[in-house]
């Protein structure tokens, strides 16, 4: 089975973009520096939405180990008695 090497990668840049939002998002009552605004402004919009990057690093791990392991699971009897 060929590793699907683009689809790992970018689950990097997914689970990056989840550290982002946590490193630069400024939550209400946090004391110390709000990184948010050191951050360049282009990277607002980017950070805001960062809790995508969860949805979309479950769904492509959930991809990337059904194609995996399909022969495996091809050997199953899910019928329901």
């Amino acid at each position: 089975m060929p590793e699907l090497l683009p689809l790992t990668g970018l689950r990097i840049w997914l689970a990056l973009w989840v550290v982002m939002r946590h490193l630069f998002h400024h939550y209400p009552g946090e004391s110390g520096i709000n990184l948010a605004e050191i951050s360049p402004g282009w990277l607002t919009p980017f950070v805001t939405h960062g809790y995508l990057g969860v949805d979309g690093f479950f769904v492509l791990s959930g991809f990337i180990l059904s194609y995996t392991y399909r022969s495996q699971f091809l050997g199953f009897d899910l019928r329901i008695y």
